[in-house]
């Protein structure tokens, strides 16, 4: 018997209503512009602090990867990238 293990990750594609509509959109309040912005913002975040942690650029590129996947499914009015 073959067992199958289903995770979220294994079922990440996205429509091309979703990739023009993400939650922040869809919430209010933050259009397309000012998304891109901030997903380019954590991005850096997360290539500055793996610099300063002197990590292999292929863990910051996980981890930028791993930005862009959250900010598929959750609104930046939600979980703002961004604090104070």
């Amino acid at each position: 018997a073959k067992i199958m293990i289903y995770t979220a990750l294994d079922n990440f594609y996205l429509t091309d209503e979703q990739l023009a509509k993400p939650p922040s959109v869809i919430d209010g309040g933050i259009d397309l512009d000012t998304e891109f912005k901030l997903r380019i913002y954590g991005s850096e975040l997360i290539q500055e602090g793996g610099t300063l942690l002197k990590t292999p650029q292929a863990v910051m590129a996980t981890g930028q990867v791993l930005l862009h996947r959250f900010y598929c499914k959750k609104s930046f009015t939600k979980y703002p990238v961004k604090r104070g």
